[in-house]
């Protein structure tokens, strides 16, 4: 979940218009297609370059396919038009499935443990460039406290060169995985024990390393071998 700040909306609305007139609540149904749109509109992914209507319809079949939880996600609207210009999309998407920690077997212990506990993934994160820095982004949430609050953790992955890696370390969340794509994190959001988390990355740490080590040992034996042929 990258943390994005992009103009969602082509009007003329000023930033002082804006601040009066937005408020949050929860998405709906009905805001499904402008969801879709934004996210579209927002993500670079796979479909680029195929027809708008094509991007959208690959869109919505992802938010499918993750579970997004429309009812419990979050938007800033302007309430004279209900025009969109921020979101909070979660899904029902445990880590093990949004993730290759299952399939690496320096991360396999962990993404076992990880799913005996009951977690949501932070699917999507923006807001309209015009609402920057006005702590639109806590708002949103600190509105959304109460649900979060009924799972073990949050999750969520942001690519690897992302600006927005600081930014979830500033709200608390913890990196558990990076590889050559993507940076995992996680938000412990219960009372429920989640220090062994600490204890199953370093184990993965260690292993990676040991990994790194083995294969460093063994191409400098291949070396060996070619000079002494």
């Amino acid at each position: 979940m990258n943390a994005y700040v992009t103009k969602l909306q082509y009007d003329s609305k000023t930033r002082e218009e804006l601040i009066e007139n937005c408020e949050i609540a929860n998405t709906t149904a009905l805001d499904v297609y402008e969801i879709v749109r934004i996210l579209a509109q927002t993500f670079e992914f796979d479909g680029v370059g195929l027809p708008p209507h094509r991007v959208m319809n690959l869109m919505e079949e992802e938010l499918r396919q993750s579970h997004a939880d429309i009812g419990h996600s979050v938007k800033i609207y302007d309430k004279r038009d209900g025009k969109i210009y921020g979101l909070l999309i979660f899904s029902h998407f445990t880590m093990a499935q949004g993730s290759p920690l299952l399939t690496n077997r320096n991360t396999a212990m962990i993404a076992e443990y990880l799913m005996g506990f009951k977690q949501i993934n932070g699917f999507a994160f923006i807001i309209d460039k015009r609402l920057r820095g006005l702590k639109f982004d806590e708002k949103m949430i600190q509105y959304s406290k109460d649900f979060l609050m009924g799972f073990d953790f949050v999750w969520c992955a942001t690519d690897v060169d992302s600006k927005s890696n600081s930014y979830w370390q500033r709200l608390g969340f913890l990196e558990i995985w990076r590889d050559e794509d993507a940076v995992y994190y996680i938000r412990n959001m219960s009372k429920k024990s989640m220090n062994d988390i600490f204890i199953l990355k370093l184990i993965s740490d260690a292993k990676k390393r040991q990994d790194e080590d083995n294969s460093k040992h063994e191409r400098g034996k291949d070396i060996d071998r070619e000079y002494s042929e």
